[in-house]
């Protein structure tokens, strides 16, 4: 069994978070991004800290199974916020704005890489 077939309970659900990624043309509503899902994926695909601000929910979302690159000065973050509940937008921080707290999966399942 993957590392996401275990966080996310089978591999029904993984199949559809990978056809969710691979989109030729225009994403249908079945393409569409899902939080916080696809938060471990894209910070783990792109070793990046990954942030969705939105007024339900905010996470940080850390690779599962890679430290972010050292030192702290370059780490990549990529930060998006949920509006008009139906997109979402690419949104920059300002230099030691706070970010919201880690997910309790990514406590659960990261690497002991991942953790340094």
């Amino acid at each position: 069994m993957s590392h996401y077939e275990i966080i996310y309970g089978g591999q029904i659900f993984v199949q559809q978070l990978i056809h969710n990624v691979y989109v030729e043309h225009v994403a249908t509503l079945d393409n569409w991004m899902t939080l916080p899902e696809m938060g471990y994926v894209i910070a783990s695909k792109f070793n990046l800290v990954f942030i969705a601000l939105s007024l339900n929910q905010s996470e940080t979302f850390f690779p599962l199974r890679s430290p972010p690159p050292t030192p702290i000065s370059d780490h990549r973050m990529i930060v998006i916020a949920f509006v008009n509940n139906c997109h979402f937008v690419q949104v920059y921080l300002k230099p030691n704005s706070p970010i919201p707290p880690p997910s309790n999966l990514w406590r659960k399942y990261c690497t002991e890489e991942a953790r340094q």
